[in-house]
């Protein structure tokens, strides 16, 4: 899906085409906010249940939360429609999935805060499109609290009635094909720009077992003593990894940096043993090349007068 901008009149400021506020990237970051918003309105419910009212402990987590700027989130007038229906189809979807009264009541005050708080100065809409199943839950809401938390649910229950206009049950999906919300797939490709301290740690936990792995190949080498073959693998010498290690280290937490010098002791101390062997054979480390890849061990010729000595 296309997320190019667009524009109503030229020289006016870019937006997002209405179709965006349908999809998963705005759905479920919008999901999560609602569930955050009424996860909070829920503890203040019942850590004060004698203090204020219900709605003036909403309106104030409201307030708190910055929920208080969501109409500001969008001005142009073709994705405000979009993006107004959208949101309140999501606090309507907790009424009709909650079996929390609690966080029902939260998800009543919300559609009502939302829909009446719209600055005239934007696009506005009259209306609010629900659900024939939804609007028997939000009607018999009221009927399953009590004190105030009645009297208020009451209250805007009859005061947005007006407002209702009525779609077929919600499990016949009542909207039109472009109002569907849809799932956008997350892109697997790596994001550019400096790589945050997990993709680093990742990295360097790659190299690391490519290094285990290339050190334990080396035992076909044969035992320190020098016995054994000639493959031509490519070593690191042992300050090369002494560095990378502790580069490593630096970015670990305290019980993966313990796990890691037990697992590499023993590396560690192999990689000594190879470079003693590799001297004694007439090898040379060359370090690490410009990629940060291993050069390896190259033969070094040694002149006759060397062999004798």
């Amino acid at each position: 899906m296309s997320l190019a901008p667009t524009t109503i009149v030229r020289g006016a400021p870019p937006a997002l085409q209405p179709y965006y506020y349908t999809s998963s990237l705005f759905v479920e970051p919008l999901r999560a906010d609602i569930a955050d918003l009424l996860g909070k309105f829920k503890d203040a419910v019942n850590a004060k249940p004698d203090g204020e009212s219900p709605f003036q402990q909403f309106k104030r987590i409201w307030i708190e939360t910055g929920w208080k700027w969501v109409h500001l989130l969008v001005l142009e007038e073709r994705a405000r429609k979009t993006f107004i229906e959208v949101v309140e189809r999501c606090f309507l979807e907790v009424l009709n999935v909650s079996d929390d009264l609690v966080s029902s009541l939260g998800a009543l005050f919300a559609l009502y805060t939302f829909h009446t708080t719209q600055p005239s100065a934007l696009f506005t809409i009259g209306h609010i499109d629900v659900p024939i199943d939804v609007h028997a839950v939000l009607r018999n809401l009221p009927s399953r609290l009590s004190g105030s938390r009645k009297t208020e649910a009451t209250y805007i229950v009859h005061h947005l009635s007006v407002s209702f206009r009525l779609t077929p049950s919600s499990t016949l999906i009542p909207t039109l094909p472009h109002a569907t919300i849809v799932r956008v797939p997350k892109p697997t490709t790596m994001a550019h720009g400096r790589p945050t301290t997990k993709t680093r740690r990742e990295n360097y936990l790659l190299s690391l077992r490519r290094l285990t792995r290339e050190v334990d190949e080396l035992n076909s080498i044969g035992d320190p003593s020098g016995e054994g073959e000639d493959f031509g693998l490519e070593l690191p010498s042992a300050e090369e990894y002494v560095r990378i290690k502790e580069e490593l280290v630096g970015v670990l937490d305290e019980d993966e940096e313990k796990a890691l010098r037990e697992g590499t002791a023993r590396t560690e101390r192999r990689m000594r043993e190879i470079e003693a062997w590799a001297m004694r054979e007439g090898k040379d480390v060359e370090g690490y090349d410009w990629e940060g890849k291993p050069i390896g061990l190259d033969l070094v010729g040694l002149d006759p007068e060397d062999e004798g000595s």
